[in-house]
């Protein structure tokens, strides 16, 4: 329930831009964004295995992957994009300290932030209600929506 209270408070924080409408009219349609997404996220995923960098097993995976299981429900419901999310989550053998979500909720996670600050589950959830509101609110579509209004003002 916590989980949820803090996603909903994440979305509520976050507002759109106005940029999504620019971004469709350059044919960054969700729809595009989340397969090209996905396609990344695919690829980006066989080259971790092949290096294998690709984290299935250890108790920060499965830390990573039990909160991600607990919040990606609520991620769900507000889902307001008018596209289904395929939410996916991988966590990556590396000492960075980062975590990012990809258009479509493909969220990746390096073991550098979680074992290196030594991250709560509370702690885990907050960064990845944090990434999953990226991805909820369209982030990439905005950012492309701005370069093509940037484009467009300088054209």
């Amino acid at each position: 329930m916590k989980y949820k209270k803090l996603l909903v408070g994440m979305v509520i924080a976050t507002t759109l831009t106005g940029c999504t409408t620019v971004a469709d009219l350059m044919g960054a349609d969700s729809a595009t964004l989340n397969l090209s997404a996905a396609q990344s996220y695919n690829q980006m995923l066989t080259e971790a295995k092949q290096k294998q960098i690709l984290d299935m097993t250890s108790a920060t995976y499965k830390k990573v992957n039990r909160v991600f299981l607990k919040m990606k429900p609520y991620a769900d419901q507000l889902n307001q994009t008018g596209q289904k999310f395929d939410w996916q989550v991988a966590v990556i053998k590396s000492n960075e300290i980062n975590a990012y979500v990809a258009p479509g909720g493909k969220v990746v996670f390096y073991t550098g932030i979680v074992d290196t600050l030594k991250l709560t589950d509370d702690e885990v959830a907050a960064i990845m209600g944090h990434e999953m509101v990226h991805a909820l609110e369209e982030h990439s579509k905005n950012k492309v929506g701005a370069q093509g209004k940037h484009l467009l003002i300088w054209q």
